[in-house]
């Protein structure tokens, strides 16, 4: 899948953690061994392909300020004069450097995880997740759509979650399966009820 391609990829020695390291020397190792060479360290870097605008954002917490999980990129696309992003795991956003970002690209169309509500009393507090909420309802303000990915539909409390954002923001906010006109089903959210 990587061969051939032109790769944007976070740095592998700055504003990482060690497992974050350790599985980018793994990454960079195999792409060697494939051949692949055009590979572009992309913490807060432009690249202009064609047509296309791409915009990274400088290394981001994954998760709150200060948080042991590492650092992530977010990227933006740019064509046509329309605007995604793709801002998956700052996780809420919790950290208001995050929303800043966001708010500060202004995209036309926004995708984030959303804060992981079902690590509530163990790795995040309440006050955590009431700040992802205030961030959350900011950008669905702002922004045109939002579409919530992974780390928020882990638990089936999302809907919830949703349904609050939407009444609180008048914002369009949505599952990706809702993009494609489908119920979603949360597999990650239903474990229980498949393997106990």
């Amino acid at each position: 899948m990587y061969q051939y391609k032109k790769l944007f990829i976070k740095h592998p020695t700055e504003k990482i953690n060690k497992n974050q390291q350790k599985r980018a020397r793994l990454f960079l190792k195999n792409l060697e061994d494939l051949g692949a060479n055009d590979i572009h360290y992309s913490d807060g870097k432009s690249f202009q392909l064609g047509d296309t605008l791409l915009n990274f954002s400088e290394p981001l917490p994954h998760g709150g300020e200060g948080s042991r999980l590492g650092f992530v990129i977010s990227a933006t696309i740019e064509w046509e004069g329309e605007k995604l992003m793709h801002a998956s795991d700052v996780q809420g956003p919790l950290y208001e450097g995050a929303k800043n970002f966001i708010l500060n690209e202004n995209p036309d169309i926004l995708i984030l995880s959303g804060p992981p509500i079902y690590l509530d009393g163990f790795a995040l507090g309440k006050h955590d997740i009431g700040q992802a909420k205030k961030n959350l309802v900011e950008i669905c303000q702002k922004i045109p759509k939002v579409v919530v990915d992974h780390h928020l539909l882990r638990d089936l409390r999302c809907f919830d979650f949703i349904k609050e954002i939407k009444e609180r923001s008048n914002g369009e906010i949505m599952m990706a399966s809702e993009l494609l006109g489908t119920e979603p089903y949360l597999l990650e959210a239903r474990r229980k009820e498949f393997y106990f």
